[in-house]
């Protein structure tokens, strides 16, 4: 039986999933079965205490290698609108999956309304880049893709499904039922399902626009259970585990390599973290497993974040089951000296794999979302140096000279008003946004360009107009949240971060989908993210009461009391050398203090909205103070004793953009 030590009976010990389950006999030979529910695959060890019939005992395990599938997992992921398809213009609707697994098979299914659905290149995107196309500008002049409300309960979807009877170049708007796309949903077959896939909308003729109502996606997820046995043999007890989850899984050690990486060869070494148990009479503790190493050599490809590079296959076949197991511990850890800017798995589900950051050289796979069934794999990437100074994106340059333009933004009707330095100052306007939003303009694409981009705290979204056209948002925050612009993984495009006072913690969104949340800061802090060590990599930061506390990607914590309570903080890189530097405006005063000087200057007076950027193209921002529809700038190209740059642009109810 199982329960607690009953009198006059020997004890039998075993572990199950790390907790130790007692069997009992009275010298009576016995079978029992414990039951477990699927789960991870463990070490189960029979500790035997021999009995007055018995003198041995002989513990052994036994995995049964047969998996037979369980009945296959099935989920739905959608996004509701309504969400405007604007006309010539490609809208991505990002649809989260947050399930770890790989794909089996998806379907997708689409309710829009569209007035002529031959303008629509529709197609699918999965959270590692991979497109697959589903209408090739079908239906001519026919309305809509489905029936119905403008929801996620629509009369009837447009379901793009490769196991459907019609094609959908052979069907007609508004294309009611399942279809074959015209790209194939195969190619996610095997991939991982876990991030942000996107629903893209591309409208490529003028003269017609629509709206979504709901992107869905089904994705089948298949589960193997398997049976494991553990037998320990005393002449009296045979105990067998059933249910057990067994699943063999592959792992890749993949290497992208840029710069002089490119091309090198990179050695790794994988091994396995046991659990222990108490050893016998409770001495010291007993790995439940075998010990396991393994090295690889990698030669570092080419590639980007959210890509693989070039790998190799890790041989498991020494471990318990001749395989890696989901849900088993196992480090990776790279060779040699060179730095390591980023690890991240495509595989891995939300917290299965751990990386501390430079300058660990080990990546951990552990728990449920580690190590999952199917292949799994783990990228470590060397990215290049910073670039130099004089070669990273200048901040509010709407033109892609190099030079920050003056520009207002006017919360009454969203429109955006600038000058362009490109073009002798010369006017432009674009609507975007609506009252309430704060403005976020960064370059979220990577073209040198700042884009038009909008916080809309009330809906949790970000609205972005790419200078190529091209209109995005995302779901990203929540209200109350404080939104911060730069480049927190320097692939050269701005990110999604929010600072939200309410727990002082920082949520990480990359444009290429991964994410980061840490706890940093209190409520009343006031957030200044910026690139303090000149990596070309945004970091956190808070200024509170006259004290900066930033974290660092390549320094750490670290903690400069610079200023006083009331100061605005106006963090830019003043003397070019690529790192942000401390700086308030107090009162017309700007207090700033470089790596290697401490200034005072005078400029602007008390009720001023600072306004600091390279407003010249010299790589260094220039002190600008924004008055009722003038702006005031020192060009720091023109030395200290040169006049003011007056600016007429806005009114006193204008945003100055640089101030956001």
């Amino acid at each position: 039986g199982l329960g607690a030590n009953a009198p006059g009976y020997n004890q039998f010990q075993t572990f199950v999933n790390g907790t130790p389950v007692y069997i009992f006999e009275n010298g009576i030979s016995v079978n029992n079965t414990i039951p477990q529910n699927p789960g991870q695959l463990r070490a189960s060890t029979i500790g035997v205490s021999g009995s007055v019939f018995t003198s041995t005992a002989i513990a052994g395990f036994s995995p049964n290698p047969s998996l037979i599938p369980a009945a296959a997992s099935t989920s739905q992921f959608q996004t509701a609108g309504p969400i405007a398809l604007p006309d010539v213009t490609t809208t991505n609707i990002p649809v989260n999956v947050p399930n770890p697994g790989l794909v089996s098979d998806v379907n997708v299914s689409a309710r829009l309304d569209h007035t002529f659905d031959g303008d629509l290149e529709l197609s699918i995107i999965d959270p590692a880049g991979r497109q697959v196309l589903l209408s090739n500008n079908r239906g001519g002049g026919g309305d809509n893709f489905g029936t119905g409300a403008l929801t996620c309960a629509p009369t009837t979807f447009t379901v793009f499904d490769d196991e459907a009877v019609t094609a959908i170049g052979a069907g007609a708007a508004p294309f009611s039922g399942s279809f074959i796309p015209d790209g194939s949903l195969a190619t996610f077959d095997g991939r991982g399902m876990n991030g942000n896939w996107t629903f893209r909308s591309d409208d490529q003729v003028g003269g017609d626009s629509g709206t979504l109502g709901c992107a869905r996606l089904t994705i089948t997820n298949s589960a193997f259970v398997a049976r494991a046995a553990v037998f320990a043999r005393a002449s009296i007890v045979e105990v067998t585990f059933v249910n057990f989850r067994y699943n063999p899984t592959v792992l890749k050690v993949c290497k992208i390599g840029l710069g002089a990486a490119l091309g090198q060869t990179f050695d790794f070494t994988v091994a396995l973290v046991s659990p222990t148990y108490l050893g016998p009479n409770g001495v010291g503790q007993v790995p439940m497993f075998p010990a396991f190493s393994q090295n690889v050599s990698v030669i570092a490809g080419p590639g980007s974040t959210g890509q693989e590079g070039n790998c190799a296959f890790v041989n498991g076949s020494a471990l318990l089951g001749g395989a890696f197991n989901q849900g088993q511990t196992y480090t990776i850890t790279e060779g040699g000296t060179s730095v390591i800017n980023a690890v991240y798995s495509l595989s891995a589900g939300p917290g299965g794999l751990s990386w501390p950051g430079a300058p660990s050289r080990t990546a951990t796979f552990a728990g449920p979302n580690g190590l999952v069934a199917g292949i799994n794999s783990v990228t470590f990437v060397n990215s290049p140096a910073a670039p130099e100074p004089i070669n990273r994106p200048v901040k509010f340059d709407f033109d892609g000279d190099r030079k920050a333009d003056t520009s207002v933004w006017t919360p009454s009707n969203g429109n955006w008003s600038w000058r362009s330095s490109a073009n002798g100052g010369e006017m432009r306007v674009r609507p975007f946004g609506a009252a309430g939003d704060k403005l976020v303009a960064a370059d979220y694409d990577g073209d040198g360009i700042t884009d038009y981009a909008v916080f809309r705290a009330s809906e949790g979204r970000w609205y972005v107009q790419g200078s190529t056209g091209t209109f995005e948002w995302y779901n990203w925050g929540q209200p109350g949240d404080i939104p911060q612009t730069g480049d927190y993984n320097g692939d050269g495009k701005s990110d999604f971060i929010i600072f939200r006072p309410a727990n002082g913690t920082w949520y990480i969104r990359t444009t290429d989908g991964n994410f980061a949340a840490f706890q940093f800061g209190i409520p009343t802090d006031r957030p200044t993210a910026a690139d303090y060590d000149g990596d070309g990599r945004v970091d956190a930061g808070v200024f509170r009461n006259g004290t900066w506390y930033t974290l660092e990607s390549t320094r750490g914590f670290r903690a400069t009391q610079f200023g006083q309570a009331g100061d605005i903080p106006v963090v830019a890189d003043y003397d070019g050398d690529g790192s942000a530097d401390y700086a308030v405006f107090r009162n017309g005063t700007w207090y700033t203090l470089t790596a290697s000087n401490y200034t005072v200057k005078a400029h602007g007076q008390a009720g001023d909205t600072p306004v600091p950027a390279d407003y010249d193209g010299d790589g260094k921002a220039d002190i600008a103070v924004f008055r009722a529809g003038t702006w005031y700038i020192k060009r720091s190209s023109l030395g200290e004793s040169s006049a003011d740059q007056t600016v007429l642009l806005g009114s006193g109810t204008d945003d100055a953009v640089p101030a956001q």
